[in-house]
């Protein structure tokens, strides 16, 4: 992601939950949750949450009036789709 705790980017993403869920229960996933961390202390907890896409696809907002930085309101989608 090449932010590594000195921008404003998401430094952790979730890729060990999502594999075990791929192996265990054959669910592959669509893409992974991102996440920048406040202070970029883990205990705080995350202030901000994006999508990673696998290529080719992108990041894609569901709700331009949802939640900007909740992950939950993004989806992978083909790019110029």
């Amino acid at each position: 992601m090449g932010h590594c705790y000195v921008g404003q980017g998401p430094q952790n993403f979730r890729a060990l939950d999502a594999l075990v869920n791929w192996v265990e229960h054959g669910v592959a996933p669509e893409g992974l949750d991102a996440v920048t961390l406040e202070f970029y202390v883990p205990s705080l907890g995350p202030i901000r949450s994006g999508l990673l896409c696998p290529y080719p696809q992108v990041s894609e907002i569901i709700d331009p009036n949802g939640d900007i930085y909740d992950y939950h309101n993004y989806r992978c989608a083909a790019p110029g789709h």
